[in-house]
């Protein structure tokens, strides 16, 4: 979607905007992205190290938030605002983070499942 110029949000509910990043970069320059996690840069090339190096998202295209501790209606209001700001696609990561009455173990997958 990205390269088809459809605009994105990428709600995180646990992982940084930062990592976050990290992890789609492989995908774009076209790399095995288990020489990433690894940590260690050794397994890389020279043209791969600058090509990650280089690599800019563009945030009109795809904009990544992260926010941890919502409940399902901060989701939706979040959701609601990309919306209103032309974005097409919102993703969502770890839907079972969204906060719920923990007493209530079936209300939470009904709420989660409502999305």
């Amino acid at each position: 979607m990205y390269n088809q110029n459809i605009s994105s949000v990428f709600l995180s509910l646990e992982v940084p905007e930062y990592d976050l990043y990290k992890l789609l970069k492989p995908f774009f320059i076209r790399i095995d992205d288990s020489k990433l996690k690894s940590g260690n840069h050794k397994y890389l090339s020279l043209n791969e190290l600058e090509q990650i190096k280089l690599l800019q998202f563009d945030s009109g295209k795809l904009e990544v938030k992260c926010a941890s501790g919502l409940n399902i209606n901060e989701v939706i209001g979040m959701i609601k605002r990309f919306a209103k700001l032309d974005t097409e696609v919102a993703f969502i990561d770890f839907l079972q983070r969204i906060r719920t009455d923990i007493k209530n173990r079936i209300n939470e997958l009904k709420v989660i499942s409502q999305l």
